[in-house]
């Protein structure tokens, strides 16, 4: 976020560091929710790391983020780009970094793309089920809502069902705003 050369103008951001994606049994290094980008998922491979669970990691952020990066020391560029060619990630970008002097500088060597395999269920059920009850008391609340009666959560409601009840009032598109812009 102190380099906005990397991504643009992001808008009004918060981020998640160290977020389990349990669908997927990964956990995702970085999560930026960007008023004017979406969700941007980040990958960094440091010079110690390896790339063997990078597909699986990928194939996660690829289904929850519009846009997915990895950050990857000069070291594990051709080992990176080698994973992303044989596993089919040509909307995954890439920036290579490395440190002179104490000082972090960073390359763009593949632009990141909008993710083909994004699907809104996969966002929303990152989110803890307080946190998808109240997204879908505020859809309950908004005129979004034709009935202009409060989704009620009763005992028993699932953390799906809620989803399902979120996408069916806002569709995909409008699903993913709000949850950017909560």
């Amino acid at each position: 976020l102190d380099h906005p050369e990397l991504f643009g103008d992001l808008g009004e951001t918060r981020v998640i560091s160290e977020k389990s994606i349990n669908e997927f049994h990964v956990i995702a290094d970085l999560l930026i929710f960007s008023k004017n980008k979406g969700v941007i998922g980040i990958e960094i491979k440091t010079e110690h790391d390896s790339t063997q669970r990078l597909n699986k990691q990928l194939r996660a952020y690829e289904s929850l983020c519009t846009e997915v990066w990895v950050f990857t020391h000069d070291s594990l560029y051709e080992s990176v780009s080698k994973v992303l060619e044989r596993n089919n990630h040509p909307s995954v970008g890439i920036y290579t970094y490395s440190s002179y002097k104490g000082e972090i500088f960073f390359g763009k060597m593949k632009q990141s793309s909008i993710s083909k395999s994004f699907n809104v269920s996969h966002l929303l059920n990152i989110f803890w089920y307080t946190e998808i009850s109240r997204i879908a008391h505020t859809v309950s609340k908004s005129r979004a809502n034709p009935q202009g009666s409060e989704f009620n959560v009763r005992r028993g409601t699932s953390k799906k069902q809620l989803i399902q009840y979120i996408k069916g009032r806002l569709g995909a598109l409008g699903a993913y705003q709000i949850v950017v812009d909560m």
